[in-house]
């Protein structure tokens, strides 16, 4: 005959083995949870990290891109800073060229005024000197009957008359011709008298005055 006392015990013993079991059970369920929860929370923090890495990589990337560009518009603005320097002083040189040109064309007017002073002076002069040549002339003309007419480029046709008291209009008459060495020759004497000595002295003073003065005096005596 079974004990009593002992069956009781077996069943609490049994009772108690379940209760274990099944803690067990409970305990590796819960550890298997707790695993693969600590497992994925593992991998989201390497995935994380993994981002946080690539953001971290980017964001330096953006950086040194920002840098770079920083650094750009730094040149930039120190070459338009160097420029505007550049401008302002070029903008210097130019007020004082134009300024120094200023002065320089106000010095040219006044040299430009006094020069047609002496240019209004020196005509002036001429002017009187030609009105008294043309007087000189006037006086050959009337006086002496002389009169002159080009024949070529450098050939003059001199004429007097006045000279023979039987006849006043009788003409006197040669050509004096201006030789490439600027000396004068007497050509075509009518009537022919020599002149030579006269020519020589027309080329060494050059006054045709004196020298046609002379030659109608060399006509005169000729009659």
């Amino acid at each position: 005959m079974e004990d009593p006392q002992l069956a009781q015990i077996q069943q609490q013993v049994a009772e108690a083995q379940h209760e274990f079991d099944t803690w067990v059970s409970s305990v590796n369920n819960t550890f298997e949870t707790k695993q693969q929860e600590h497992k994925r929370s593992v991998l989201a923090s390497r995935d994380n990290i993994k981002h946080l890495r690539e953001q971290i990589s980017s964001k330096a990337t953006e950086k040194q891109a920002n840098e770079k560009v920083a650094r750009k518009q730094e040149q930039e603005r120190n070459d338009i800073e160097d420029k505007i320097s550049a401008v302002h002083k070029e903008t210097e040189q130019l007020l004082s060229v134009d300024q120094r040109l200023n002065q320089e064309i106000a010095a040219l007017n006044a040299e430009k005024d006094r020069v047609l002073q002496e240019i209004e002076e020196v005509k002036q002069e001429n002017d009187s000197a030609c009105a008294r040549k043309t007087q000189g002339i006037e006086w050959y003309q009337d006086r002496l009957g002389w009169s002159m007419k080009t024949k070529k480029r450098d050939t003059l046709s001199m004429r007097f008359t006045q000279i023979d008291p039987d006849d006043r209009d009788r003409p006197f008459s040669f050509d004096l011709v201006v030789k490439p060495n600027d000396t004068y020759e007497a050509v075509n004497m009518e009537p022919k008298i020599d002149v030579q000595p006269l020519l020589d002295e027309l080329n060494t003073n050059n006054n045709l005055g004196r020298f046609l003065f002379r030659v109608r005096n060399a006509f005169k005596a000729s009659l």
